[in-house]
């Protein structure tokens, strides 16, 4: 296949009158140009844009091959790298142009601003049109027939093809063109001949790199392959008879070119295959009139434009499979994933559906979760009210009667929510546990499933990526929502409410019904024994802490009085002696207050936990 493509591109007459006989520099343009398009083929998106910066130096109209790599590099990198890549990209077209522009930087400017200036803010609005047939020599053609002048219309050249531009970018990223890598060549193909239709000001030779991105394309999409080899040929023998078949290139001597044989150097065979193009190209461009190519180059614009929309009904070229065949969602997009990747030429679309199981679990954890956190904080407020209608009974604000018939209605709801809060408790840790073993499961089977190959599509393919992962990334935000739920009870929280709780049910001016008070000190007594049992594990640590802070504190004491004695054998000046006694004194008080703060933590949950298994001693 690699050889065909060579064979098609070298038997090329616009390629060989342009390079081989005439010798442009389009043929070094076209090589970093492939290149920077086969780095980001292969997902070295950074690499492209390097590679694309050094042919901008050579010539500048290949900027707009920045469009197709942004557009391919942004499902992988996003914005911020997206930036970073454009960035590189001026920076390698500096770095190629630093020696002009160290020895000769005015001269050099100059050339580069004024060749700019002169083939797109000199010709357009004065109209010229270039030896390229383009869609603006069928306006031209309409306007003398109309007796209209071209002069007015001319000026929107550069509107309708920014139009045309953003219109094809957006048609890319609606359909999701730039997420499969073999719509690449012909995607950016199709922004530089845009760009040499609507701007006929540029000069013919531009369209070189058009002919390497077509061609490659249907090597790549085979369900396409005649379609675009035809207009691969009709673009290449279209062009050659529009701009050399009238014989103004190569065939004439002039003041800066000679008889074509004088510069013919491959022998008798170069020479005679030469001559058989010029005699070849002369019938097509008797036949076919540049204005007839410009109408033939717009079929052929248009037939592209309509592909465009086309490549993304994948669909249609994926075999169905038997209706008989039964397999879960994630298993399904397992094997179109895999079947996909299996023949380069081939793309299936990956069902972003969900298992009955994902869908369960995440309903299941977001109403448990919610309804956790509601009742956490309605139990908090409980408390915060309870306190409130305390303080009013000792300033007088409310009788013994209110006081005893709010309290029993808020401590019966507060006891109702603790009993819900340890419910919800325990079935997020039951779905958390699930939601584990699932992910486990599922892990170990697209490790199986997925070969390195796959795994390399996948790095390039986010989108691809985020599908085939699903299944994983539902189980996780499951984990990590109950994990984020469960973290705001923490441990010194939890033996709070069970102290309050358990107060709560000692009041004798509260009547709460002897059952009642029974099932909520069965609770309390349940969660204090398993929060005691981890306070015991954590402990040790907290003492060894203690340890530490102390022997870090008798060593920086240690280091005070030998500052101090060598401050006074007078081997420290005293600027050094306050800076370092100053700095040590900070760092003793920082470690003292630690350790105070530490030891206050470690005695304050000792308490609570012998106050709260004495308080259920007493509760009858």
């Amino acid at each position: 296949m690699g050889i065909l493509a060579a064979l098609m591109f070298s038997f090329n007459p616009f390629t060989f009158f342009l390079t081989a006989v005439w010798g442009a520099p389009e043929s070094i343009v076209s090589l970093f140009v492939t290149a920077s398009m086969f780095m980001l083929y292969k997902g070295k998106y950074f690499a492209a844009s390097c590679l694309l910066g050094f042919s901008l130096m050579v010539k500048p109209y290949t900027i707009i091959f920045l469009l197709p790599i942004i557009l391919f590099s942004y499902p992988a990198l996003g914005i911020r790298k997206i930036l970073l890549q454009s960035f590189l990209f001026a920076l390698s077209a500096l770095f190629v142009a630093s020696p002009w522009l160290i020895a000769q930087k005015d001269v050099f400017i100059d050339a580069m601003w004024s060749g700019a200036l002169h083939n797109l803010g000199v010709r357009i609005p004065e109209g010229i049109i270039w030896c390229f047939p383009s869609f603006w020599l069928i306006v031209n053609l309409l306007c003398n027939i109309s007796g209209f002048s071209y002069k007015i219309v001319a000026p929107l050249q550069i509107y309708v093809f920014i139009f045309l531009t953003l219109a094809m970018c957006f048609m890319i990223i609606k359909l999701r063109l730039n997420y499969e890598r073999k719509n690449l060549w012909f995607i950016s193909h199709l922004f530089l001949f845009c760009f040499m239709m609507f701007f006929p000001s540029a000069h013919e030779k531009w369209v070189y790199s058009c002919f390497p991105l077509l061609l490659i394309s249907p090597f790549l999409i085979h369900e396409n392959f005649f379609l675009l080899s035809l207009t691969y040929f009709m673009l290449a023998f279209s062009l050659s008879g529009a701009v050399y078949g009238n014989g103004n290139y190569f065939f004439e001597s002039t003041d800066f070119l000679p008889m074509p044989r004088i510069f013919v150097y491959g022998g008798s065979l170069a020479e005679k295959w030469y001559y058989f193009l010029w005699g070849f190209i002369k019938v097509i461009g008797d036949i076919f009139s540049q204005v007839l190519s410009a109408f033939i180059l717009l079929g052929i614009l248009s037939l592209h434009l309509l592909f465009l929309y086309n490549m993304s009904k994948f669909g249609e070229h994926r075999k169905e499979k038997p209706e008989s065949e039964s397999l879960g969602s994630r298993q399904m997009r397992l094997d179109i994933f895999l079947a996909s990747s299996a023949k380069e030429g081939e793309q299936a679309p990956v069902n972003a559906v969900s298992t009955d199981f994902e869908k369960n679990i995440s309903k299941e954890a977001k109403e448990a979760t919610s309804a956790f956190n509601i009742f956490l904080t309605g139990l908090q407020e409980i408390f915060l009210g309870i306190s409130e209608i305390e303080k009013m009974l000792r300033s007088g604000e409310i009788s013994e009667n209110t006081y005893q018939f709010l309290m029993s209605m808020l401590v019966k709801e507060a006891l109702a929510k603790l009993n819900e809060i340890y419910l919800l408790k325990d079935k997020l840790e039951l779905i958390k546990a699930r939601a584990r073993v699932e992910w486990a499961r599922e892990k170990r089977e697209l490790d199986r499933l997925l070969s390195p190959e796959n795994q390399r599509i996948l790095e390039w393919d986010s989108h691809l990526r985020k599908n085939v992962y699903m299944s994983l990334n539902v189980l996780e935000e499951v984990i990590s929502l109950i994990e984020k739920s469960l973290s705001s009870l923490t441990f010194e929280k939890e033996l709070a409410i069970i102290e309050q709780c358990l107060s709560l049910i000692r009041k004798k001016n509260v009547s709460i019904p002897m059952e009642t008070i029974g099932n909520y000190r069965e609770i309390c007594k349940q969660r204090l024994y398993t929060i005691s049992k981890n306070w015991s594990l954590s402990r040790p640590s907290i003492i060894k802490q203690i340890a530490s802070i102390e022997e870090k504190i008798s060593q920086v004491k240690e280091e005070i009085k030998e500052v101090e004695i060598r401050f006074t054998v007078g081997e420290l000046d005293r600027k050094t002696y306050e800076h370092k006694l100053n700095y040590l004194q900070a760092s003793l008080q920082k470690m003292e207050e630690d350790n105070l703060k530490t030891q206050d933590h470690l005695q304050e949950i000792d308490e609570k936990i012998f106050r709260c298994f004495e308080a259920i001693k007493y509760i009858n």
